[in-house]
């Protein structure tokens, strides 16, 4: 049986959001169709957050995103 401290057992959650091109989205053989190598995908940004179960304990969301958020109606 496996015992886990309560003081180190921690799960972090990713969200994280990419853009790829309209025409580079047609599925392949893999369910993925981001690729990190072409320069016309790209990561838009994300939600992370920790959790410690054995404390029932979360943390608050931290995002990061590559834009401003006021710059995003204006395009800049």
């Amino acid at each position: 049986m496996v015992d886990f401290d309560p003081t180190f057992t921690e799960v972090i959650f990713l969200d994280i959001e990419r853009y790829v091109p309209p025409e580079a989205r047609q599925q392949s053989k893999g369910s993925l169709i981001y690729n990190p190598v072409r320069t016309d995908h790209f990561v838009l940004g994300g939600v992370f957050r920790r959790g410690f179960p054995l404390q029932n304990k979360i943390e608050p969301p931290w995002q990061v995103w590559n834009w401003v958020r006021e710059d995003e109606k204006s395009g800049l």
